[in-house]
């Protein structure tokens, strides 16, 4: 494979929490992951703020948010054409504004809103997305007097045995565990884990074989490491300072970004699945909101939401960052990314 879709998604109309935003919609593009170049392909320009996208490889869809920061968004479906031009297939109300994540399952797209606290389960249909399955609303508070005077749902994630989905609140240090019955969500009220207080749980991610996930703290820049089964807290490492952003594993290397030194903190897994610090890179750009790594595990592309472009990292055949200039490309407010498959 010497080529690669990928697709990034951005804010167009930021107001009233992001100022200087001038995204222009879904961005397809594709890197070269030979050279790690980067070529724009298309533009999706009929959506508002694009601010998390999910691809599902087997349907050959990409799920958006729709987000509107004022008043209910929209969860977008579109069909990906073999060149990665994006068709709309429809879209539903995503029931709270600031909706800030979206999570695609077999059977269910979920979404999760950040000033209501809100999770939405939609079902997958043939024709695109369909109704409204459940819908749940979180509550509690933090120490953060600023960030945490209520519950704030970030982020939604399938665990690996698809019999389980978390939800990371940063409003009241909690993961909310729901049970996933016949691949939907069930009826019944969440558990939780307590995490770190004021630490803020904005993303998470699994090991691939082991009982073990990593969870970005968003207030306190640190990556808690605990048993998901249990959710005894294995350790709790600082990944950078407060107004961290992403968490990604590939392979054995962990990387977790910062918005305020503009740096991704890299980490080397055990066999035991624990983390040891190796090191931490400059971005080449300003807020590296999001990033991913290419599926090749070569090249490592973040988004610079405040800088406007992308920058393209290197890495090394263990993972690591290889140490060189990163190769940027001009993109508008990008804060999301997501790779797709061959054009």
């Amino acid at each position: 494979m010497s080529e690669i879709l990928f697709f990034v998604g951005t804010f167009t109309d930021g107001r009233p929490y992001f100022d200087g935003a001038t995204g222009a919609g879904i961005i397809t593009c594709v890197l070269d992951t030979a050279t790690g170049r980067i070529e724009y392909r298309h533009t999706y320009r009929n959506i508002l703020n694009p601010d998390y996208i999910a691809y599902d490889a087997r349907r050959q869809r990409l799920f958006s948010i729709a987000d509107n920061l004022t008043a209910a968004g929209k969860v977008v479906a579109f069909r990906v054409a073999d060149n990665g031009e994006l068709k709309l297939l429809g879209d539903e109300s995503s029931r709270a504004p600031v909706t800030c994540h979206i999570c695609v399952s077999d059977e269910e797209v979920y979404t999760a809103s950040y000033v209501e606290s809100c999770l939405t389960a939609h079902a997958i249909t043939n024709s695109g997305i369909g109704e409204l399955r459940r819908e749940f609303r979180y509550q509690g508070t933090g120490p953060n007097k600023a960030r945490q005077e209520a519950s704030h749902a970030h982020q939604s994630i399938i665990a690996p045995d698809g019999r389980q989905l978390f939800v990371c609140d940063l409003g009241s240090d909690k993961l909310w565990i729901h049970r996933i019955e016949n691949g939907r969500i069930a009826a019944a009220a969440p558990t939780f884990f307590q995490m770190s207080a004021g630490c803020g749980p904005r993303h998470m991610v699994f090991h691939a074989t082991l009982p073990v996930a990593y969870l970005l703290a968003e207030l306190t820049g640190n990556v808690i490491v605990f048993n998901w089964h249990t959710g005894q807290i294995l350790a709790d490492l600082p990944a950078g300072a407060a107004s961290a952003a992403a968490i990604r594993l590939h392979g054995a290397t962990l990387f977790a970004s910062n918005r305020t030194d503009h740096t991704i903190a890299q980490f080397k897994l055990d066999e035991a699945g624990l983390p040891s610090f190796a090191g931490r890179f400059d971005v080449g750009g300003k807020c590296p909101r999001d990033f991913n790594i290419a599926p090749t595990g070569r090249w490592l592309v973040a988004g610079c939401q405040e800088s406007h472009q992308l920058a393209v990292h290197e890495l090394t055949s263990d993972g690591l960052y290889a140490g060189r200039k990163p190769q940027l490309f001009p993109l508008q407010t990008p804060v999301c990314i997501v790779f797709g498959g061959a054009p």
